[in-house]
């Protein structure tokens, strides 16, 4: 009875409980719930509540407490993930406006520099900038098989026709940049694309002489050369501290391939004529002096790509840089800096001043022969004006000081008199013709049996000048015409043969005329038929500088083995004797089997002609060159030598 006297009260207790409940939580509704109490509603009355609303009711305070001790909260300084978040920074928060004058003032009371005021770039007219966009989409889209179309545009644009809206620097600055953006690559060696762009620019300059587009290029790429090599060398210095630094080994290297890219379009760019050897032989020489490894590989690229041309232009000056090369990786080694790089380097510039042709310096010099065809046929198809830029590597370092003289109307300081590479340097110095040559060079030539006036000023030409590029400017602005022509070749002979001893300027002012007009290639074989008939009355001495001579011309192909089809070689008087002992001899020393075919390969075909030179020379060489002093058994003339021979008899699979 207790119990149930009990059961009611505490029932009662418990509704009253409930009512309060709600009351308090009843208040917590918004105005805007009034369809969720509608909903509720439904299922029974307002004082009805869930088991499932008293159970969360009762664990509301707990439950909270708990998940609010038990939730993630990442640390300060990182997300969720527990990655490092960026530093606020200190630029989003906005700062009163100070004008460039009281920052100056305010930097200057406290003793610091003010940061140097921005200057903006003066805004290229419409003209100028459909200009410069027609040149990168021209560059962009040089290939070798749309190398003519690209040539024509730009030569088109560059020509006199572009009117003054567009002037010439911007033209050149527009050229140069977009040779620069397609060449030089800070991740790989443009060893593939720089050839043709290199051909590309030269087609340009023989196009267009008149627009100054050889000096602007030698100076932008030289100046550019100059500045990565010096990045180059001084990450080289501070590898040590970076050898652990990923960024720090990436920028050092991409130094590096720019100084490399960037030499490897000045070495294609001489290739071609558009720069001089001078200048070559001034980065060769910057090169050695340094000797780090960043000095050796951009001298191995050089040397593998244009050492051939620079040995055939100026031995002498090779001959000075194998010491300086010895006596720089001596130093190396000594102070353990030497490297493998650097040994092999000395190995291949020793090789190269030895005539010891190597099979990667020969890996594009088919593709370089190919482009420089183009360069020849626009040379010959100009009017001589286009010359080689005689600018070196001290005269862009001595800019600021002296001026450029290969630029007309600029700042020139004059020449050095105690600098002999500044005497008759001028804006006009690559065109003028020698109509005024010295009374000593008039009084020799008549020594020389001179009689004509053309002869007499060919000769003053070609004794007089610097070197053979100098000649060749030269005797171009004599403007010889027709018959007048064959006089330069005959003065060469005839000059080389009267030295005392062989002198390789004659050969390399007949190749840079024949590259200037290949028609003289005939002209020369004209004048070696005359000498040959010369035989009985010159002296051993012309017919051995002769033989030199025709083999030089022989190895650059101006003639070719047909040269010798007169010659009865049976019967031939003594200085015909020597003349072909010499010939033959230079030719076995300075040639290797391949070369060799391919100077005999020129006389092909089965006719008696063909025979009976095969058979001459078949003869002469068992009869004669046999018994030489040099045919020693495991040589490279004793080699050749076997090698004519097998030539000479095997007439079906050589044609000779």
């Amino acid at each position: 009875g207790a119990s149930e006297s009990e059961g009611p009260s505490s029932g009662e207790e418990s509704d009253d409980e409930d009512e309060v409940e709600l009351s308090m939580k009843g208040p917590m509704l918004s105005d805007g719930d009034d369809d969720w109490d509608d909903e509720d509603g439904e299922g029974g009355d307002d004082g009805e509540i869930s088991e499932d609303s008293d159970s969360s009711d009762d664990d509301g305070p707990g439950a909270a407490a708990v998940s609010s001790e038990h939730t993630y909260r990442p640390a300060d300084g990182e997300d969720i993930y527990g990655k490092s978040l960026p530093a606020p920074s200190s630029a989003a928060v906005p700062a009163k406006y100070v004008p460039p004058h009281l920052r100056a003032r305010a930097a200057a009371a406290d003793g610091t520099s003010a940061a140097p005021p921005v200057t903006c770039a003066p805004k290229e007219s419409p003209a100028e900038a459909s200009a410069r966009r027609t040149v990168t989409s021209t560059m962009n889209r040089l290939t070798e098989s749309t190398l003519q179309n690209c040539v024509a545009a730009l030569a088109t644009l560059f020509g006199a026709d572009r009117g003054p809206s567009v002037p010439g620097p911007v033209l050149r600055s527009a050229l140069s940049d977009a040779a620069e953006r397609c060449c030089v690559h800070d991740r790989q060696l443009m060893d593939n694309a720089v050839p043709v762009y290199a051909c590309a620019l030269a087609l340009v300059h023989h196009a267009v002489p008149a627009a100054g587009i050889g000096g602007h290029l030698v100076e932008a790429f030289g100046l550019a050369f100059h500045t990565a090599l010096g990045e180059a060398r001084r990450s080289c210095a501070e590898g040590t501290a970076a050898a652990t630094d990923d960024a720090g080994n990436e920028a050092a290297g991409g130094y590096q391939r720019r100084a490399s890219n960037l030499a490897l379009l000045l070495c294609y760019l001489y290739n071609f004529g558009l720069v001089h050897c001078a200048f070559v032989y001034g980065v060769v020489r910057d090169l050695v002096q340094s000797m780090t490894e960043v000095d050796a590989e951009i001298l191995l690229l050089t040397l593998r790509h244009c050492g051939a041309r620079l040995r055939a232009d100026d031995p002498a000056a090779l001959g000075k840089v194998v010491g300086l090369v010895r006596e720089g990786a001596a130093a190396a080694l000594a102070k353990g800096n030497g490297t493998t790089r650097v040994k092999y380097m000395v190995d291949a510039i020793v090789d190269l001043k030895n005539n010891r042709r190597r099979a990667a310096n020969e890996a594009g010099a088919e593709r370089t022969a190919r482009l420089r065809k183009f360069v020849g046929r626009a040379r010959a198809d100009g009017d001589g004006a286009a010359t080689c830029s005689k600018i070196t590597l001290a005269d862009l370092l001595d800019i600021p000081e002296r001026g450029r003289w290969w630029r007309v109307g600029a700042f020139w300081a004059g020449a050095r008199p105690d600098d002999p590479t500044d005497r008759g340097r001028g804006a006009t110095d690559a065109a003028a013709p020698a109509d005024g040559p010295a009374h000593e060079l008039l009084v020799l030539a008549g020594r020389q049996r001179m009689n004509t006036d053309v002869r007499r000023s060919v000769f003053c030409v070609v004794a007089g000048s610097t070197d053979c590029e100098d000649a060749a400017v030269k005797l171009a602005g004599l403007g010889l015409k027709g018959a007048q022509d064959r006089e330069v070749a005959r003065v060469l002979v005839d000059c080389c043969g009267q030295e005392g001893g062989y002198n390789p300027y004659y050969g390399l002012v007949a190749l840079r005329v024949c590259d200037r007009r290949p028609a003289m290639r005939f002209t020369f074989r004209l004048t070696y038929w005359d000498a040959f008939k010369q035989f009985g009355e010159m002296g051993a001495r012309r017919a051995a500088n002769l033989a030199k001579l025709m083999c030089f011309l022989v190895r650059e192909r101006v003639l070719n083995a047909k040269v010798l089809a007169p010659l009865d070689m049976s019967s031939l008087p003594e200085n015909g004797v020597i003349f072909l002992t010499v010939f033959f001899s230079a030719l076995f020393d300075g040639c290797d089997a391949e070369e060799l075919g391919n100077i005999f390969s020129k006389v092909r075909g089965d006719g008696d002609d063909e025979s009976g030179l095969c058979d001459s020379i078949t003869l002469f060489l068992m009869t004669y060159v046999k018994r030489s002093p040099k045919n020693v058994k495991k040589s490279q003339f004793h080699s050749n030598y076997k090698t004519s021979l097998k030539l000479c008899k095997t007439r079906d699979v050589m044609g000779f």
